[in-house]
């Protein structure tokens, strides 16, 4: 999983795990 960290990489995995959170956040309701 963690090859060469290239930027666009990153940003892709910055992203989906911000997209992860906010899922797991939604769905943990308001905490």
């Amino acid at each position: 999983m963690l090859v060469k960290p290239e930027p666009y990489d990153f940003e892709r995995t910055l992203i989906a795990m911000l997209k992860v959170h906010g899922f797991l956040g939604r769905r943990g309701g308001s905490r």
